[in-house]
């Protein structure tokens, strides 16, 4: 009865909050976003974690939404000591003094979700200890569904949406549980890290599921600065008078580009959350042979499409470092492959090809005008085909491209959604650390790779056998039709059949407007003929169905106004 009345005093308060800052209709319009802000921090940590989501999600709305949601700050109460280490050994089933030969009581690092302490394991090894708010999982789900419950005021605001809040909420949904469960980021970080690690000066930290548990999370503490504040130091540096420091950001920005490519062409599984934050720069590393992990690593030579191996390759003395998995991107071979038709069509400037590589990725959700929509992507992509990362602005245009993909009825795959949002946020590192790089330039042999590995692929041999079969028997018999059609063209029994675009549309009003008319003369008829009955004398039936044929027409009429009139309402509605 208690939770009930809670739930039920949060649902108020939910509600009176959204109305009074009009969050569903600021939501649907994408207007306003300061008020959405002051909202979602009142309404605590939930709500807070979904404005953040919102800010990264440039494919869902406009990027100048997305950077004033950025601006919000978790302002969340820290948890004591006797707290979390009740969680810790309450989860793991130890005492903490048996797993840690130090643990700060202070956390170094606190959000919406937990907070991150420093410690170090009986074994000597410096880890980060990240411990969940206690009952946070419980808040947020009860949030979520309370939040489901106030959608249906929606129905109050003018249709102006240019998105679907219920799939937004779902979405939202689907990122705030993977965050919690720290059982599948300990997957992704351990597939991550095989995949990864020692990968040129790519470095991934190492996690111990030994020392975790459901609402903790144990990985090995590596130092260094994040992304983000190297590159707000390097603001205010000259590069130009620094040929190091310029040749070391150009080879940051490269691995980068190159390992990302690598982690989507290559094992379709990549970091779909590559934020500043969530990369860290460790300088002064000794520098030391490539492992022999990397040795066996394929490296994308200049442009020229050849995929080498670097066998004596000598390090730099810094590391790049990725960090939190909780939002991992999958890709299945056959959606790579789409991927890489797309970037091939983009390289050779084919905008058919362009378009019906991107249908291929996209659900249809109605009728689809191939030929339009083709134009218009083509047209759209056409200024960015020679332009350097530093000269786009990756966040508008994916935001640009999807809301074409919507126009057209098309519904681009969720997965390539999140590859788009991640590859956004990661050119927002690389445009800045070398502007000049072009990303087709670094893509193009990934692509080239990909499709020569489909062509070896014995499957490919025999598909495309079949079909030379097909069309070397087609080829045979076409002088045949050829001369069939032309006898019946000579002989007057020629048809052609045209399909006109929207004829469905353009038949059933045809169909309509000579029902109305059919209708119309009969109506006519009937009031000619009802006049002349009703001109008979009195003392027969007949004027009496004169007067009959009166009324069956001035209620026809009627009839036939009132469903104009409504269905004129509706299509206006």
């Amino acid at each position: 009865m208690k939770q009930k009345l809670v739930q039920r005093q949060r649902f108020h308060k939910i509600i009176h909050v959204f109305r009074e800052y009009h969050v569903l209709g600021n939501l649907s319009r994408q207007v306003n976003a300061q008020e959405v802000c002051k909202a979602f921090e009142i309404l605590g940590p939930t709500f807070i974690k979904i404005g953040q989501i919102l800010a990264t999600r440039t494919d869902m709305i406009k990027p100048e939404f997305a950077a004033e949601l950025s601006n919000l700050q978790d302002n969340v109460q820290i948890d004591d000591f006797e707290t979390v280490k009740k969680i810790i050994e309450t989860e793991t089933g130890r005492k903490i003094d048996e797993m840690y030969q130090t643990f700060d009581h202070k956390p170094f690092a606190s959000a919406s979700m937990g907070q991150a302490h420093y410690a170090v394991l009986k074994t000597g090894q410096k880890v980060v200890v990240k411990v969940q708010h206690p009952d946070i999982y419980k808040e947020i789900i009860n949030d979520l569904a309370l939040f489901k419950r106030a959608l249906p005021w929606l129905n109050y605001v003018p249709d102006a949406s240019v998105f679907n809040l219920s799939d937004m909420l779902n979405e939202l949904r689907r990122s705030l549980l993977s965050e919690l469960d720290t059982h599948l980021e300990l997957l992704n970080s351990e597939k991550f890290y095989q995949l990864n690690n020692n990968w040129d000066i790519i470095e991934v930290p190492k996690f111990y599921p030994q020392y975790s548990a459901s609402k903790v999370l144990v990985s090995q503490y590596i130092d260094g600065i994040s992304m983000r504040q190297f590159l707000h130091d390097l603001a205010k540096k000259d590069r130009s008078k620094d040929p190091q420091l310029r040749a070391k950001c150009k080879y940051m920005g490269n691995v980068l580009v190159q390992n990302f490519l690598k982690q989507v062409f290559q094992d379709g599984f990549f970091h779909a959350d590559p934020h500043p934050g969530n990369i860290l720069l460790v300088n002064d590393v000794p520098t030391t042979q490539l492992t022999p992990q990397y040795e066996r690593t394929y490296r994308v030579g200049p442009i020229d499409g050849q995929l080498t191996i670097d066998e004596d390759k000598q390090l730099p003395s810094y590391r790049l470092v990725y960090l939190d998995f909780g939002m991992m991107g999958h890709l299945s071979p056959s959606l790579i492959r789409n991927i890489a038709q797309i970037l091939l069509a983009i390289s050779q400037q084919d905008v058919y090809q362009i378009g019906s590589s991107v249908l291929a990725i996209c659900d249809r959700l109605g009728e689809v005008d191939e030929v339009s929509f083709c134009n218009e992507l083509g047209q759209f992509l056409r200024p960015y085909f020679y332009m350097g990362l530093g000269e786009i602005d990756f966040a508008k245009m994916i935001y640009q491209m999807i809301d074409i993909c919507r126009r057209h009825n098309l519904q681009v795959n969720p997965d390539v959604t999140l590859l788009l949002k991640a590859f956004s946020t990661l050119e927002a590192i690389v445009g800045i650390l070398d502007p000049e790089i072009s990303m087709m330039d670094v893509a193009r042999p990934f692509a080239k790779q990909l499709i020569l590995k489909k062509v070896k692929d014995s499957d490919w041999w025999i598909n495309n056998a079949m079909q030379s079969g097909q069309a070397l028997g087609a080829s045979i018999k076409l002088p045949t039709k050829i001369l069939s059609v032309l006898d019946e063209v000579e002989r007057g029994q020629g048809q052609i059949t045209l399909d006109l675009k929207h004829r469905g549309d353009a038949t059933n009003r045809i169909e309509t407007l000579v029902n109305r008319v059919v209708i119309a003369i009969v109506l006519a008829a009937v009031i000619i003929g009802s006049s002349l009955m009703a001109d008979v004398s009195h003392g027969h039936l007949i004027p009496e169905i004169g007067v009959i044929g009166y009324l069956v027409a001035i209620i026809s009429i009627i009839w036939l106004t009132i469903s104009d009139w409504r269905h004129h309402h509706r299509k206006k509605k």
